[in-house]
């Protein structure tokens, strides 16, 4: 599959949201790698284009994940982090935990967002990531 959209990853403590993900991505032109690892997300963060992470995880939220995969990255990094939910209300606070966008579960895929959308899939998201748009 070819890379030329960009690299993608994706954080989730499931591997069955993680695949559905991967494929709808995948089919969309994009390089998509998934972990369920704190240690991995914040390695592959490093080399991509965009972090998609879970805000609800056992044992600890996306905010918390988003500022220890930050810790790690060099000052120069060009990687984009949105957060994903089934909640509404959490969707909508992504700036105030530190995300730069959000994408709104619905059931097992990614789908609707509330203000500006693209794309992706069948899904929108909450603010364009300029080369997500299909």
């Amino acid at each position: 599959m070819s890379s030329e959209r960009g690299q993608v990853v994706v954080m989730d403590d499931s591997w069955l949201i993680l695949e559905k993900i991967r494929e709808s991505l995948a089919l969309a032109g994009y390089n998509v790698r998934t972990t369920t690892s704190l240690e991995v997300a914040a390695k592959l963060a490093k080399s991509s284009d965009l972090a998609v992470i879970d805000f609800h995880m056992p044992g600890m939220n996306g905010k918390e994940v988003l500022e220890h995969i930050k810790r790690t990255l060099p000052a120069d990094s060009i990687c984009q982090f949105y957060l994903y939910t089934s909640d509404p209300e959490q969707a909508s606070r992504y700036r105030i935990h530190g995300f730069d966008g959000a994408f709104l579960m619905d059931g097992p895929t990614m789908c609707t967002g509330r203000s500006t959308t693209v794309s992706i899939s069948g899904c929108r998201q909450k603010k364009p990531w300029a080369s997500m748009s299909t």
